[in-house]
């Protein structure tokens, strides 16, 4: 008789716990369907907001090399970071940390030379390496709205950088 009870409270316990599985999975499922919508909608706004931010840096600089001082297009032009991107940290997407290169001054001195050309950057752009430095420990999770944010943001600023080129 008890083993008939055990083997009853078994299949119960077994049935629960089947139960309890399904709706775990379902519950995983949803979450799951989410996040890749936000995710997605988060690397749109991440890739307008860079494509941006380079296009405002190119108008800024004028297409000139900041460090050989020629003027560069198409596939020649780098919009070239301070602090990677890769650092993964606010300044990723700041005006500030970027600047416009040649591929070849991009490539073979920035890239090859990063002690060097730190000392460049902060003698010939004091204010914005001191911006940079204060902030980039900075980390931020941001949202689609900060990234929306910031374009508006950049695109104002790119927009007032072309009326000035107009009335000169």
């Amino acid at each position: 008789m008890e083993q008939l009870y055990r083997l009853k409270n078994a299949g119960i316990i077994r049935n629960l716990m089947i139960k309890h599985w399904i709706k775990q999975i379902k519950i995983g499922l949803e979450c799951m369907k989410k996040p890749r919508k936000k995710k997605a909608e988060l690397k749109k706004s991440k890739g307008e907001l860079m494509l941006a931010t380079k296009q405002y840096v190119y108008k800024r600089d004028k297409d000139i090399c900041q460090k050989c001082m020629k003027k560069v297009f198409g596939s020649n032009r780098q919009a070239s970071h301070v602090i990677p991107v890769s650092h993964g940290n606010v300044v990723a997407f700041d005006e500030l940390n970027m600047k416009v290169l040649c591929n070849n001054c991009h490539k073979r001195w920035w890239h090859l030379n990063p002690i060097d050309a730190s000392e460049w950057f902060k003698k010939k752009f004091p204010e914005r390496h001191q911006h940079i430095m204060s902030k980039k420990n900075d980390i931020v999770k941001w949202k689609v709205q900060d990234y929306q944010k910031k374009l508006e943001r950049i695109q104002r600023m790119t927009d007032e950088l072309e009326e000035d080129y107009e009335e000169i």
